[in-house]
C-alpha cells in the first residue's frame, strides 16, 4: 500500500492519508527488525502488558541503538503531559524512528510525539481495540480535557492476527463496540449537515457504514477469536482511520456516543475512579443515543433555544472541576448554546434520525459481541449516565443529537 489519495471525490474534495504501508495478517510482527535496521536510533514505546503481548507473539526488537520506554501496567497509562514528558526526555538528535507497541493510548501518545519531533513512526497493534490506527489526530488528555490534536498517522501499521486473536476479550469487544458506534456518529454527521450546513461526504459516509455493517454481521465470530473475523475487524478499524484522515477530522467516526464515552473517562480520572475500555463505552453509549433519537421522532415538540447557559453549566464545576474552565472556554468559542442558526425543519430532521438503527437493533448487535447497554449504569451509576447525556456534548465542538435533545428542552431519560 502506498500513500492513499482520492483526487476526485463526488464531494468536491481531494482526500489524502499519509499511511505508507499496512501489514495485516499472521506473522506480520516479524517484519519489524528489518524495518528499523537503517535508522541511527530507535525508540520503542509500550507498557508492560502490550510489550509482553508483543514478545509472546514472537516479536523481537534487539537491534543495536534501540532504546525503550516501557510504562508500568498499573496504573493505566494516561496520554497526558506527564506521559509525553516521559517519552520526550529519552529523545536526542540521533533518534530517527519511534515504534509504538500497544493500543489506542500508546498510538495517540506516539503519533503526537512523532509528529511534533518529525520522526518516522511504526505502530504495532497488540489488540483490535480502537479505530485510531490510521487517523491523523492524536487523542490526549491535557489540562484535564480530552482533546484531539492534529498529527500524522503512522507511516507503517502492523496488525499481527496471531497477537490480536490472543488479546484480552474486553479489548476485542472494545474494537467491536467502537465500530458499532459508527451507526450513531454517522447519523450525527448527516444531522449536522442538514441543520448546520456542515461539510459532508457521502462516499466517506458509505464506506464507514459498510465497515460497521460488516462488523455487526460478524460480532459472534469476532468474540470467538476466529482469525479471519479478527483480521476483518482490524481492517475495519484501519479503514475507518483512513476515512478520518480523508475527512480531515474524526467526524465520520465520532459523535454523540463518543461524547458520552469521553465524559465517563474524564469524570473517572477527575474523581480517582476506574473507567472501562473506550470502545466498550462507545458501543454501549450508542444504545442510549438511539433512545434519544426515538424520543425525538415520537415527539411533537419544537426546538427552543431559550435556556440559561450559566445555570446549565453550574453542575459541571462539581462534576469536572479540573476540566471546567477549559470546557467553558470551548463553548464560548463554539457558541452552540442558545444558537438558533440552522435548518430546524423537524420533518426533515426526523427523516434523518429514522435512518439510524433503533435502540432494540443496537442492543441486538451489541449482544452478539457480549456487550450489554445497561452495563454503563451498572459500572458508572445511573446518575453518571444521566450526567453524561446532559453534559457530554460540552466536551467537544461538534453538533450532535445531544444538542438537539437539549434544544427540545426535555427531561432526561427515565433510565
Amino acid at each position: 500500500m502506498g500513500k492513499l489519495e482520492i483526487k476526485k471525490c463526488s464531494c468536491g474534495c481531494r482526500h489524502f492519508c499519509a499511511v505508507e504501508k499496512v501489514h495485516n495478517g499472521a506473522g506480520a510482527v516479524t517484519l519489524v527488525p528489518d524495518m528499523i535496521q537503517k535508522y541511527k536510533k530507535t525508540l520503542v514505546v509500550a507498557d508492560e502488558n502490550t510489550y509482553g503481548a508483543f514478545k509472546a507473539g514472537r516479536g523481537d526488537i534487539s537491534e543495536k541503538n534501540t532504546y525503550f520506554v516501557i510504562f508500568p501496567a498499573k496504573p493505566v497509562l494516561v496520554p497526558d503531559e506527564a506521559a509525553i514528558a516521559t517519552v520526550e526526555k529519552t529523545l536526542d538528535e540521533q533518534t530517527e524512528v519511534i515504534v509504538g507497541i500497544g493500543g489506542g493510548t500508546v498510538n495517540d501518545l506516539c503519533k503526537h510525539i512523532a509528529h511534533t519531533h518529525d520522526l518516522y513512526y511504526i505502530y504495532v497493534a497488540t489488540a483490535p481495540s480502537m479505530d485510531g490506527y490510521a487517523s491523523d489526530g492524536a487523542a490526549l488528555i491535557l489540562d484535564g480535557m480530552k482533546v484531539t490534536l492534529k498529527a500524522r498517522p503512522p507511516h507503517i501499521i502492523i496488525c499481527d492476527t496471531n497477537i490480536l486473536c490472543n488479546a484480552p476479550i474486553e479489548l476485542i469487544r472494545a474494537g467491536v463496540g467502537d465500530i458499532l458506534g459508527k451507526f450513531s456518529c454517522l447519523n450525527d454527521w448527516r444531522l449536522a449537515h442538514i441543520i448546520k450546513g456542515e461539510y459532508f461526504c457521502n462516499e466517506i459516509y458509505t464506506r464507514v457504514y459498510n465497515c460497521a455493517k460488516q462488523v455487526a454481521d460478524n460480532g459472534q465470530r469476532i468474540v470467538n477469536r476466529e482469525p479471519l473475523a479478527i483480521k476483518q475487524l482490524a481492517q475495519a478499524l484501519i479503514d475507518v482511520g483512513v476515512e478520518m484522515s480523508y475527512a480531515g477530522s474524526s467526524r465520520p467516526a465520532s459523535g454523540s456516543e463518543h461524547h458520552l464515552a469521553h465524559f465517563f473517562e474524564i469524570y473517572s480520572l477527575e474523581h480517582g475512579k476506574q473507567h472501562r475500555p473506550h470502545g466498550i463505552d462507545v458501543g454501549c453509549a450508542a444504545y442510549f443515543t438511539a433512545l434519544l433519537r426515538e424520543k425525538i421522532i415520537e415527539s411533537s415538540t419544537e426546538p427552543s433555544f431559550d435556556f440559561c447557559r450559566q445555570s446549565h453549566f453550574k453542575p459541571l464545576e462539581q462534576l469536572l472541576p479540573r476540566a471546567y474552565e477549559g470546557i467553558r472556554q470551548l463553548q464560548d468559542r463554539v457558541g452552540l448554546h442558545g444558537n438558533a442558526t440552522g435548518n430546524y425543519d423537524m420533518t426533515q430532521i426526523k427523516g434523518v434520525l429514522k435512518q439510524a438503527p433503533t435502540a432494540a437493533e443496537t442492543a441486538k448487535m451489541l449482544a452478539a459481541a457480549g456487550l450489554a447497554p445497561n452495563s454503563l449504569i451498572d459500572f458508572y451509576s445511573k446518575e453518571t449516565v444521566i450526567n453524561a447525556l446532559r453534559y457530554g456534548k460540552e466536551l467537544k465542538d461538534r453538533f450532535t443529537v445531544l444538542w438537539l435533545y437539549e434544544y427540545l428542552g426535555w427531561e432526561m431519560l427515565n433510565l
